[in-house]
């Protein structure tokens, strides 16, 4: 598997990154007025299912320009299945269907935010620069000053913003994001359907993606395993959780896999299953 892609996220060109700029900056004016707790329900619900829309047909057209037109090639194949664009893509497709959730537009106004502040920026950096160089006439103000706000607007022109920063807070947000489902399975808010989708999605990303490996090795060596250690939780729900952790594993971890599917080829060249107590006269 290559590299994660960690390049300094850099202004998307032509008219379809001005198209990706709007729609991200619009994605975060979304995501900061549903963050308002003050807004009516029938507001918060309109305002929640426009940003997942936005942010899916934002991430087709980021992953458009960064891919190429779609080709029935291994090739292309391959690069959907790695490009976290495209998983960002499936992740907000699969919320339209899923019930409004605050922790589910984290992950929407992260990629937003950072996008939206990337584009700008590039269009921002020359008038920046010059405004920069101008302070020097502002003799009112004293030197320290004049000299501490050049180098203030010269830092935020100059400063980068790394794709791996973004996906590895992305890849946090979508596993707290999963992580909560199991919970809310249990009350009114909570969706069975979403829930098993949700899931199914997050181990076709474990394979694929270094961040959310990552992040689910965090919560697992970081929070869970020093909590359930503890003298206040009986063993038994230690070894539950170890239990399910391990039955968990055993669906992503490669070697495993092979196994278990080496196991199924011996056992069906050698006549077992339903099928290999039949016999034909």
């Amino acid at each position: 598997m290559p590299a994660p892609r960690d390049v300094t996220l850099a202004p998307i060109p032509g008219q379809l990154g001005t198209l990706c700029a709007i729609l991200y900056t619009i994605i975060t004016i979304l995501s900061l007025v549903y963050f308002i707790p003050l807004l009516p329900s029938s507001t918060a619900y309109t305002v929640y299912y426009w940003a997942i829309k936005l942010t899916c047909i934002a991430d087709a057209v980021h992953a458009f320009t960064a891919l190429g037109r779609p080709r029935l090639t291994q090739d292309y194949a391959a690069q959907l299945a790695q490009d976290e664009r495209v998983h960002h893509f499936l992740m907000a497709l699969v919320q339209i269907a899923g019930p409004m959730s605050f922790l589910g537009l984290i992950p929407c106004f992260i990629r937003s935010l950072a996008y939206s502040l990337t584009q700008f920026k590039g269009a921002a950096a020359g008038p920046s620069r010059a405004f920069a160089d101008s302070i020097d006439k502002f003799t009112f103000l004293p030197e320290e000053t004049r000299t501490r706000m050049k180098t203030m607007l010269r830092e935020l022109v100059t400063s980068n913003i790394r794709s791996g920063q973004v996906d590895s807070l992305v890849a946090y947000a979508e596993v707290v994001l999963a992580l909560a489902q199991i919970p809310l399975v249990f009350t009114p808010a909570g969706s069975i359907l979403f829930l098993l989708i949700v899931w199914q999605l997050m181990r076709m990303r474990y394979f694929l993606s270094p961040y959310v490996r990552r992040a689910f090795n965090f919560f697992h060596n970081r929070v869970f395993l020093p909590a359930l250690r503890t003298q206040y939780v009986p063993q038994p729900v230690l070894r539950g959780y170890q239990f399910i952790t391990d039955k968990a594993w055993s669906f992503v971890d490669p070697v495993q896999i092979q196994q278990a599917a080496q196991q199924a080829q011996q056992g069906g060249s050698q006549g077992g299953g339903l099928m290999g107590n039949c016999t034909i006269a």
